[in-house]
């Protein structure tokens, strides 16, 4: 079992679907790695510190203003409280569960997130052929045995929706697998469930983004209903990877920049915890970081080298109840996926393909997967 002491703070890099605007010459805020002294990384208590460039500093409303009567799902806090609310997320206790039970769901609930570990079991080394029997495809020049010629698709921090590769047998392995399955179903009551066609996170190496970074949350206020992502890890993610960092129990906060917002990406402005921090949690390989979709978090870059390894590989997956999902939106997916599209994290009503990758993500050589074939197994799952 792991605890917080081995969480580290960090700085953030989003990880939505969206790109961040650069500044006017082209450049950003680039995120800086652990922090080190002459005896190693500087510990803090319950966590160690990362050194982040100063933000730009943008005008915030810290006090959380009243939701309207329709809306009403979520505590109010003055900022003190806030700040407080997040410390004491700090303390010693464990956020990594072996199964989807009791313990998991009430972290879940009043944390906003839990880790699953030990997903695919003996069956990892099969996902990992899976990953580049479909990755030698879409990149024919690929030498698995040279690291150097490992050019993967291009992805916002390896998040990658193209060349098919969401649906790639490696993706669906994952996302079908029995054990998120069956944790969604215990997170929502019923068995009777959706899935999204989400991306795939394929990184050949770490590097530092130029992009400045953003917490965000992925639910309006008004948009009523739990809802739940997941993002799978197959190496884990330690104090210098990359990784998905949270702000605990920031699923439970309704701050005023989140209503101004118009859809459901809703950007935190730079300072909007602060002296609060966002932490990254130390997941074990083979582990699945299932996170309300309300709560703050986002995307940190690694610092560390691999060799032998790809700095990331996992995949995102989502699931809702069925009843949120019409006919017509299950039509849409099953063209979706026959097509072999990727979507956003949402499986029900709100379900929405990504758009077409940009010039600068065409990869030069790289051959699209063959569609899907229209196995049934999978298109239940629609």
């Amino acid at each position: 079992m792991s605890s917080y002491a081995n969480w580290v703070e960090v700085p953030v890099i989003d990880l939505s679907d969206e790109e961040p605007q650069l500044d006017g010459d082209g450049d950003g805020i680039e995120a800086s790695g652990v922090s080190t002294g002459e005896n190693g990384p500087k510990e803090v208590q319950w966590f160690q510190q990362v050194n982040t460039v100063e933000p730009v500093k943008r005008a915030l409303e810290m006090v959380p203003e009243l939701e309207p009567e329709r809306a009403k799902r979520h505590c109010h806090m003055t900022p003190m409280e806030v700040v407080n609310f997040t410390r004491t997320m700090r303390t010693p206790g464990t956020a990594i569960f072996g199964e989807a039970n009791e313990d998991f769901l009430v972290h879940l609930q009043e944390n906003g997130f839990a880790i699953l570990q030990g997903v695919l079991g003996d069956a990892g080394h099969i996902f990992r052929d899976e990953f580049w029997k479909a990755m030698t495809t879409v990149v024919p020049d690929l030498d698995i045995g040279k690291q150097h010629t490992w050019n993967f698709p291009k992805g916002f921090r390896g998040i990658v929706t193209s060349y098919g590769l969401p649906h790639a047998d490696f993706a669906w392995m994952v996302r079908a697998h029995p054990r998120i399955r069956e944790a969604f179903a215990s997170i929502f009551g019923t068995k009777d469930l959706a899935v999204s066609l989400d991306a795939v996170i394929a990184q050949a190496q770490n590097s530092k983004s130029k992009l400045p970074g953003w917490l965000h949350k992925d639910q309006h206020p008004n948009h009523k209903g739990l809802s739940v992502q997941a993002v799978y890890t197959h190496f884990g993610s330690g104090p210098h990877d990359a990784g998905t960092c949270v702000v605990p129990g920031s699923h439970k906060v309704t701050f005023p920049w989140e209503w101004r917002a118009k859809g459901d990406h809703l950007r935190a402005p730079e300072d909007a915890l602060q002296p609060a921090s966002p932490l990254k949690p130390d997941v074990p390989p083979d582990s699945v970081v299932f996170f309300n979709s309300r709560l703050l978090h986002a995307s940190v870059c690694g610092t560390g080298h691999f060799c032998g390894r790809p700095a990331r590989l996992g995949v995102c997956v989502a699931y809702a109840p069925v009843a949120r999902r019409s006919e017509q939106t299950r039509r849409k997916k099953e063209k979706a996926y026959l097509q072999g599209k990727c979507s956003s994290h949402w499986p029900c009503d709100k379900f929405a393909l990504k758009p077409p990758i940009k010039s600068f993500q065409i990869l030069k050589g790289a051959v699209s997967l063959p569609p899907p074939q229209p196995l049934k197994e999978r298109l239940s799952l629609l």
